[in-house]
């Protein structure tokens, strides 16, 4: 039996619809039934709430609009809730990230930014728990993690930009470069 997602009340009726499709496994349907039951609830329930559909989206997989939600409910919550939302933000960050495949050029860049993004939610929950081992392990991860796709994306963007020029014109480009580095050097000393 699947629920038919209509007229979904407002509030705890609708959030304990949305549990009831949690449990059942239909995650995409319970984080649109706590989102909608979240619209006629006071603002810390409503929070709740989504955070919940938040939460509902990354077991359903759909780690962009997670990570969207999160991202939203981190400017919202209290000092109280930021270690969790920021931890949650970096989870699906990093998820987003692990979702795209890193041997598609056009990814690399996107890859990067969504591993940085991680990595700065999980400095941010570290942050507000300094005691927390699994916060600074997983910002470990990322920053590790973030610093081979920034690389990987460098090299993918050079490779692009010179890939027509033959091995002497990029040679002689690069040696003119530093000659100027050089020059502009020693004119700095001066001053």
């Amino acid at each position: 039996d699947t629920i038919v997602l209509r007229n979904i009340p407002a509030g705890r009726a609708g959030a304990r619809l949305a549990q009831k499709l949690y449990r059942r496994g239909e995650y995409a349907a319970a984080a649109e039934t706590y989102l909608k039951a979240a619209k006629g609830a006071p603002r810390d329930i409503a929070l709740n709430f989504k955070f919940n559909a938040a939460v509902s989206l990354f077991k359903a997989g759909e780690f962009v609009a997670a990570k969207a939600l999160f991202n939203d409910l981190s400017r919202q919550a209290d000092e109280s809730e930021i270690e969790q939302i920021e931890r949650a933000l970096g989870l699906a960050a990093y998820n987003s990230a692990q979702a795209l495949d890193p041997n598609q050029p056009e990814n690399l860049a996107t890859r990067s930014e969504l591993l940085h993004e991680a990595s700065e939610a999980f400095r941010r929950a570290s942050r507000s728990s300094a005691q927390d081992e699994d916060a600074r392990n997983n910002l470990a991860i990322a920053l590790d993690e973030y610093r081979a796709a920034e690389s990987d994306a460098h090299i993918a963007a050079l490779m692009e930009k010179y890939q027509a020029q033959n091995p002497g014109q990029l040679a002689a480009e690069m040696l003119s470069k530093q000659r100027q580095i050089l020059k502009d050097l020693a004119a700095a000393n001066t001053n």
